[in-house]
């Protein structure tokens, strides 16, 4: 690597006082310029670059030491300048001072004296060519931010306009700061009736208050969690209609002012489709069961009219009418029992009615009313069941309807796992709080791959025309609708457990 010699200009009129400090900075290394006067100096410095050091006579014919750094000063330049001079006084020495000078040196300048403040100079030269440099590495990384900022805002701004779901900023005080395209089309407001207006706005006649307490908690930080979801809100449009919505959240801070950031997702015409698509998965379930039943009441339709025939027989005896009676009475209790069962399976919901409303089911009767049907059925009448029911009731949120329709689907994929002569273990137990139903079978079992695609509308492993593949992703719609946890343990020809975690519900 070449090393590079520090430069230093001199100037000063006089000849032997220019050839002399030559003399003795060639002699140290330094790379020396001369000048004869201060305007050839001021050439000099505006042509070569990097002095480092200026040396100057005060006094000279057309340009004074003083003038020099005067002009230096006018055009930005900070190399340090020495003044040299043969007619010291506290008058130019003072001067020197207030026209910062770097240092002032009488003359006849003494060998050790200039070196020493020469290297004084150079080290300040440096530090001021090092803080010109940071300067400008910090003004690039400046730029280079800014220009990065420019480019977010943009991708963000693009971002926003395409995406579907509703981007919304409020302030501290609720005040809607911003929207996003999508925001204005989905609840079909204008620029004007939301920018700078209460996020009550969007709040239902008859949730104000709660959901504004709601907010107020979370803003104010009485409310703390760890989720940035909240599931099944309700908002009004416009036009005062409600829509069903999912929000996630975020908080951060601008200039010391916190914002809070919520993307809305209209969930309205999804949860319709979900709806229907349960409808559909009962029928198909119940057209199953009624099948799979017909030979129980055959049974006992066989059994009725058998003791009746032989009891309207000539021959017949009180003790045989007593027997026929009986029977007929039994079966039909039977019969009963049965029809009612599937009647509170198959009952019909308005698609229209809100899915998410909370109702509360009793745990283990639901699983009762669906094992009464299933062990007169022939889909699980081979299979060896076994209960462990929890002593007392075991009370849930969510629809006796969809929940019992969830076991079901559970309950028949292990029959099936098991070719239907298996064993299919329940147990229903509290944990916590948190009341939970095991399903566990010795079947087959599961591979991983298999548990990951679960719950994919339209997979099933089953063969063709034994499985729609819908069972399980109504199972998992249902689970998500009453927040309902689901997990899933298998082993492959060991068997599989589902163990069903949900929220408890308290009747005052």
């Amino acid at each position: 690597m070449k090393y590079m010699k520090n430069k230093i200009l001199v100037i000063d009129d006089e000849e032997p006082i220019r050839d002399a400090l030559q003399r003795v900075l060639s002699r140290e290394g330094y790379d020396v310029y001369l000048a004869e006067s201060g305007k050839k100096g001021i050439e000099l410095l505006q042509k070569e670059a990097n002095i480092e050091v200026i040396i100057s006579d005060i006094l000279m014919k057309d340009l004074s030491g003083i003038e020099l750094i005067q002009w230096a000063t006018n055009q930005n330049i900070e190399t340090p300048i020495i003044l040299i001079t043969g007619n010291p006084s506290l008058d130019s020495a003072g001067e020197a001072i207030r026209y910062n000078a770097f240092d002032y040196i009488a003359k006849p300048v003494e060998r050790n004296r200039i070196l020493e403040v020469i290297k004084k100079a150079i080290n300040q030269s440096k530090l001021i060519e090092e803080r010109k440099n940071n300067l400008i590495n910090s003004k690039k990384k400046e730029y280079e931010l800014i220009r990065k900022n420019w480019d977010l805002n943009k991708q963000n701004d693009a971002i926003l306009s395409a995406t579907t779901d509703c981007v919304i900023t409020i302030n501290s005080n609720c005040i809607i700061i911003s929207a996003n395209n999508a925001m204005y089309s989905t609840f079909e407001f204008n620029d004007f009736e939301l920018i700078g207006k209460s996020v009550t706005k969007l709040f239902p006649k008859n949730k104000v208050k709660f959901y504004t307490r709601i907010i107020k908690s979370y803003i104010s930080g009485r409310i703390k969690t760890n989720r940035s979801k909240i599931a099944d809100v309700t908002l009004a449009n416009a036009k005062g209609e409600y829509l069903d919505c999912d929000l996630s959240y975020c908080t951060y801070k601008i200039d010391e002012q916190v914002f809070h950031t919520g993307i809305i997702r209209d969930i309205t015409y999804k949860k319709r489709l979900i709806q229907k698509l349960i409808e559909s998965e009962r029928r198909a379930f119940l057209t199953t069961i009624a099948a799979s039943i017909g030979h129980e009441i055959n049974n006992s339709l066989t059994a009725i009219m058998g003791f009746v025939d032989l009891a309207m027989q000539p021959t017949s005896n009180a003790s045989i009418k007593d027997k026929a009676i009986h029977v007929t009475m039994t079966q039909v209790q039977k019969l009963k029992n049965l029809t009612a069962n599937l009647l509170t399976l198959g009952k019909q919901k308005n698609n229209e009615e809100d899915i998410s409303k909370k109702s509360i089911t009793n745990l283990n009767l639901c699983m009762e009313n669906i094992l009464d049907i299933f062990q007169k059925s022939m889909r699980l009448k081979n299979c060896i069941l076994s209960i462990d029911k929890f002593e007392n009731d075991l009370l849930v949120f969510g629809d006796n309807d969809k929940i019992g329709l969830a076991l079901s689907n559970i309950l028949l994929n292990a029959a099936d796992a098991t070719d239907n002569k298996g064993n299919i273990l329940i147990k229903t137990y509290i944990s916590g709080n948190d009341p939970i139903i095991e399903i566990q079978d010795d079947g087959n079992g599961m591979d991983e791959e298999t548990i990951q695609n679960l719950y994919e509308p339209y997979f099933t492993t089953k063969g063709l025309g034994k499985g729609t593949g819908l069972g399980m992703f109504v199972v998992k719609e249902i689970a998500d609708l009453y927040h309902i946890d689901i997990k899933v343990e298998s082993k492959i020809n060991i068997g599989t457990k589902f163990i069903l975690t949900f929220s408890p519900a308290k009747i005052s």
